[in-house]
């Protein structure tokens, strides 16, 4: 009888872990993840925005008028998806919408691929917002002020993505390695367990670059000895180099391993301090493997966040249409009119004033708005400016997402962990024997057995042997 052979498919974790990033998409795009990612960034926002106005001195222009450049709020942000084409750009006459911009994006298939899979900057949105005040601590010529502008960024940062970050990361972790949909509240309070473990692995690499970069600057000082110093310290210009190349290593590591730290913490629920060791480990370990992994990151969070945009934008265009069959046409412009920023092009480029028949002339009076629809637009607004954010959300939540799958791909590559062994929290561990029940289960002592010496069978004569012939 021939034999049957049952085919059970491809384990691509096993044959192929690199692929799991693909994973990311699926794991962002859960609300319980748009919605940390949305809140996160707003309070990152606020917070950056409230220093900004306490510390930065307003600066007149050339008119007199005080100018102060402040962080922009997650709505008003462009993700830099230009999906026209050049020549409809040049033409001066935006595109309507989103559906005849991304037609006119495809006149020009190479470009319009090119940025749908190539704008890794959107997808590297996080790490740029958090080097940009990071950089300003190493320029030469920043001022006092805004070095401390720089350093109380970096810190509310911290404070807020210890949290935000580390519940993304741990929601993350369960569902990607035992397929389980955590709970909202779940994750924040890992997240809030294991805070300071989630805090302290940065801040210890930020303080191992001070330390360092304090030597620089105590050599820096024993150079202004008149005579000796500048001698001294062109003579130990070997050591001094090793203690910058010392602070590179740092800050290399830092800049690049930093988002493994929150991960190391989701997926194994350890301190700080372990976190900081195993992500300067895997990065300086794999170095190839990591920048593998984050290149095909950065072209598919490109691809994913064009398509979350996309829709975004699309279904607020489709909605307001909608309205537009039955609703009056001052409010539904008026909802147009006050779209955020990132759902504004197709919003307020679309014609919903119906024209006068025979005339393309504009209405000789503007349409009256009513009270009632005024606060029926703020409303609107409100729920187009939450829309907007949670596409910034999904950013930051993809950001955190890909970083998490990236740890188990590292960790299984180095360490030979499969990808399925997470952290799930302190249990008493299991055992195969059956459960004590009657007296033993109730904390009984019972009386000890009688000695063998005192037993009534004889000890050369079991009770059950057979007897013997003649018996």
């Amino acid at each position: 009888m021939p034999q049957r052979v049952f085919h059970t498919g491809i384990d691509l974790r096993r044959i192929a872990p690199w692929t799991q990033v693909f994973q990311s998409f699926r794991l962002a795009l859960r609300i319980r993840q748009l919605l940390l990612g949305a809140l996160g960034v707003t309070l990152t926002c606020l917070g950056w925005r409230l220093l900004e106005t306490a510390l930065v001195p307003p600066v007149p222009d050339e008119t007199g008028q005080v100018l102060l450049e402040l962080t922009l709020w997650p709505w008003e942000r462009d993700l830099g998806f230009g999906l026209a084409s050049e020549m409809d750009s040049h033409s001066g006459e935006p595109p309507i919408n989103t559906l005849r911009a991304l037609a006119s994006g495809l006149r020009e298939p190479q470009r319009f691929f090119g940025q749908v899979f190539g704008n890794w900057s959107v997808t590297l949105g996080p790490v740029t917002e958090l080097l940009t005040p990071g950089q300003k601590l190493f320029e030469p010529t920043a001022s006092v002020s805004e070095r401390i502008l720089a350093l109380l960024k970096l810190a509310w940062w911290l404070v807020v993505w210890s949290l935000f970050g580390g519940a993304v990361t741990r929601s993350a972790a369960m569902e990607f390695a035992r397929d389980q949909n955590s709970h909202l509240t779940g994750a924040v309070r890992f997240a809030g367990n294991y805070y300071l473990s989630y805090l302290v692995g940065p801040v210890l690499t930020l303080l191992a670059v001070a330390g360092v970069g304090v030597l620089l600057a105590g050599a820096g000082l024993f150079s202004r000895l008149p005579l000796v110093g500048p001698v001294l310290g062109g003579l130990g210009g070997g050591l001094l180099l090793l203690v910058g190349l010392l602070l590179s290593v740092l800050v290399m590591g830092l800049a690049v391993g930093w988002p493994l730290m929150f991960a190391t913490v989701s997926v194994e629920g350890t301190d700080g301090f372990d976190a900081m060791s195993r992500a300067f480990n895997y990065v300086y370990e794999r170095p190839l493997l990591y920048l593998g992994q984050i290149v095909l990151s950065l072209v598919y969070g490109s691809f994913a966040i064009f398509c979350v945009l996309f829709l975004a934008q699309l279904g607020g265009l489709l909605t307001l249409q909608g309205l537009a069959l039955a609703a009056p046409a001052s409010w539904v412009e008026s909802i147009a009119d006050s779209a955020p920023e990132l759902l504004a092009p197709p919003l307020d480029n679309s014609e919903w004033v119906p024209p006068v028949k025979g005339s393309d002339a504009e209405p000789a009076t503007p349409l009256l708005v009513l009270p009632g629809e005024r606060i029926g637009t703020s409303l609107f607004s409100f729920w187009l400016h939450a829309w907007a954010t949670l596409v910034q959300g999904f950013v930051y939540s993809f950001f955190w997402s890909s970083a998490t799958v990236i740890y188990f791909v590292l960790r299984h590559n180095v360490d030979g962990n499969e990808l399925d062994e997470v952290f799930t929290g302190i249990h008493p561990e299991p055992d195969d024997l059956l459960p004590l029940v009657g007296a033993a289960g109730m904390g009984v002592e019972l009386p000890p057995p009688p000695d063998a010496g005192n037993s009534p069978l004889p000890p050369d004569n079991p009770p059950y042997a057979a007897p013997g012939p003649g018996e």
